[in-house]
């Protein structure tokens, strides 16, 4: 197995495990999201809210929201301010799904 201190890489291997970090990172931060406003990551109501379409589960959602709000920022070179990032994301969940869903939580 080749790691990044004792074996060289091609350009393509490079890319290819960027590419796997930025995935990783999109996921952890949307699970923390997610756990952070008491949403199950394997249920499935935020896409319709969020991005008007069905989404594999609420992770996915919530990834597809985390990559718009960033946009084109690289989230392997951005210090991602998670509280600034919770607040923000807690918003947009009350601005499009509907008051009766949050309960007394509103």
């Amino acid at each position: 197995m080749k790691t990044l201190y004792n074996s060289t890489f091609t350009l393509d291997e490079l890319i290819e495990y960027a590419e796997k970090q930025r995935k990783r990172l999109y996921r952890d931060y949307a699970r923390h999201l997610c756990s952070a406003e008491g949403i199950g990551p394997r249920e499935n109501f935020l896409g319709a809210y969020l991005h008007e379409e069905r989404c594999e589960d609420n992770l996915d959602a919530t990834v597809r929201w985390l990559k718009n709000h960033l946009g084109d920022t690289d989230i392997l070179q951005y210090n991602l301010d998670l509280d600034d990032c919770i607040n923000t994301f807690r918003t947009e969940l009350r601005n499009k799904i509907p008051s009766d869903y949050w309960g007394d939580q509103a």
